[in-house]
């Protein structure tokens, strides 16, 4: 689950867990079990307590989800041989852009050398082609963020998806 506690995240979900529409307040609270921020046990107690039953059921789904661990192991972890500069370590975020307070299923993947939340943000946005006043409305929430390198990361695009399908992931040489 990944923190965050930027003004403009904690606004949007303030405005969308407020909003009159359940649809909005369902779909904000389901994003409460992927984003941490300082106020989202408030947030999920207001919205057990809501007059939408999905609105409360997603509330109820999202404090499970977001209280159980997950431990995620890679071929990596394993490799003896393999040296950090071997590997190209990177951040991969993924990235949901907000569209007002329609929060798109689409999602957008950043690839960082460093840690910096605001970078991949604003990738995303641009990536999500609201660049200038338009993006400057919309929220980038990051859904997750991990370390990766070569052989764990995400397929990069549609044809590196592809060619993973159709002969594999790369993986590491033997000795």
């Amino acid at each position: 689950m990944v923190y965050d506690a930027d003004i403009g995240v904690l606004k949007w979900f303030e405005r969308a867990l407020a909003h009159a529409n359940p649809e909005v307040r369902r779909s904000a609270v389901g994003l409460l079990g992927v984003v941490d921020t300082p106020r989202r046990g408030e947030w999920l107690q207001r919205a057990e307590g809501d007059a939408d039953p999905t609105v409360q059921a997603a509330a109820v789904l999202a404090a499970v989800e977001g209280g159980s661990p997950s431990l995620d192991l890679f071929e990596s972890d394993f490799a003896l041989d393999a040296t950090g500069d071997d590997l190209e370590w990177q951040w991969e975020y993924l990235i949901r852009v907000t569209d007002g307070l329609y929060v798109p299923l689409s999602a957008h993947l950043v690839w960082l050398s460093c840690e910096d939340d605001a970078t991949a943000k604003s990738l995303a946005v641009m990536k999500a082609g609201r660049p200038g006043a338009r993006g400057k409305r919309d929220v980038a929430l990051i859904v997750s963020k991990r370390l990766v390198n070569q052989y764990t990361r995400s397929a990069r695009n549609m044809y590196e998806a592809r060619q993973w399908h159709h002969y594999g992931r790369p993986r590491y040489q033997d000795p």
